[in-house]
């Protein structure tokens, strides 16, 4: 889980991410991506999740004003 709050497996102290913002999960090929219905959305890679995305790894995701990498 990542938000703000402080709960979460990675927490952002950020008032542009919500408290539980999105998750990722093991999945087949990788780890599945989802966003929790935050307020301004998560992107990966500068697009905007809908519903599920699969990441293999090098992705980055965007959660309110913080960028992080994702990596196997």
């Amino acid at each position: 889980m990542i938000g703000r709050d402080a709960g979460c497996e990675v927490p952002i102290p950020s008032d542009r991410v919500s408290r539980r913002h999105c998750q990722l999960e093991p999945g087949p090929g990788g780890y599945v991506l989802e966003d929790l219905g935050s307020s301004n959305g998560t992107l990966v890679n500068q697009e905007r999740v809908q519903g599920k995305r699969l990441l293999r790894g090098g992705e980055y995701i965007q959660t309110g004003d913080c960028l992080l990498r994702f990596t196997l």
